[in-house]
């Protein structure tokens, strides 16, 4: 899910950038000594401390804690079961951003070519179903 819900309000996030610690947890509906514990559990989740060591959270954490509770809860992983659930799911998607961005110029032109040329032809294909459709509605009485 990349909605996020809460209690009040509108039922979505705000335009803010930065939210408390106690925001988050109604957000995710969890007590905040939850979210400090997954805070030390799962190393993705850093959020920006002011001088006076207040947790300020971005959407991306948000977004990354609310997957977390999803495991956790809804598919009742274990703690390290869902550390590795999203460390593989983080290198999957690395690689394939990473397989995307090694294509060359051409290479995408020419990927772009041949699915130009494919549905060219499906048009093509449709174009004259619907030539004998109309054909078949004109000589029918």
């Amino acid at each position: 899910m990349s909605t996020l819900e809460t209690k009040k309000g509108n039922g979505s996030l705000t335009s803010k950038y930065y939210y408390k610690i106690g925001e988050v947890s109604e957000i995710l509906e969890v007590k905040p000594h939850v979210i400090r514990y997954w805070e030390k559990e799962f190393p993705s989740v850093r959020p920006v401390k002011t001088k006076s060591h207040h947790r300020l959270f971005r959407r991306e954490d948000i977004v990354f804690l609310k997957q977390v509770k999803e495991l956790l809860y809804d598919k009742k992983f274990t703690v390290s079961g869902a550390r590795k659930y999203l460390k593989t799911d983080t290198k999957k998607k690395k690689s394939n951003n990473q397989s995307i961005r090694t294509l060359s110029y051409a290479e995408h032109c020419q990927i772009l070519e041949s699915q130009k040329a494919k549905f060219q032809q499906i048009l093509m294909e449709l174009r004259q179903k619907v030539r004998r459709f109309e054909q078949n509605l004109l000589t029918k009485p």
